[in-house]
């Protein structure tokens, strides 16, 4: 998400300002080459990541998530199935949500939190919290 958004910021701004300028208040450097736009990007790239750092931004993101998600199921009981076989896969989604029929599961298919019957992450191949 953020390389995605730093790249519009760059383009935006070196459609305003010359990018040896940029280059030069960001950095101090003076650079006199093709690459020059090249660098400007670079330094905002750069710029980003240490704001977003001193920032906490993604701790800050994260934590608000956690107490919404906190509250969300805060009526919701706590159930922990396992299998004896590995049916369970592990994978980029941390949780999965289900409508409580086959034909939707998960946000792509317009299951959210709020419309879910079933909010379930596997810790295993074998065990799933629900």
């Amino acid at each position: 998400m953020t390389p995605i958004y730093a790249d519009q910021v760059a383009s935006d701004v070196l459609a305003q300002v010359d990018g040896g300028a940029l280059v030069r208040v960001l950095t101090g450097l003076y650079v006199d080459s093709v690459d020059v736009d090249q660098h400007a990007r670079d330094a905002i790239h750069r710029r980003f990541a240490e704001e977003l750092d001193q920032k906490q931004f993604f701790d800050k993101v994260c934590l608000t998530n956690y107490r919404r998600a906190q509250q969300q199921t805060a009526g919701f009981n706590l159930e922990v199935w396992w299998s004896t076989e590995p049916h369970f896969v592990l994978a980029d989604v941390p949780v999965a949500t289900d409508s409580g029929s086959e034909e939707a599961i998960g946000v792509p298919n317009g299951v959210s939190w709020g419309e879910a019957r079933h909010v379930w992450m596997p810790v295993s191949p074998h065990c799933v919290v629900a």
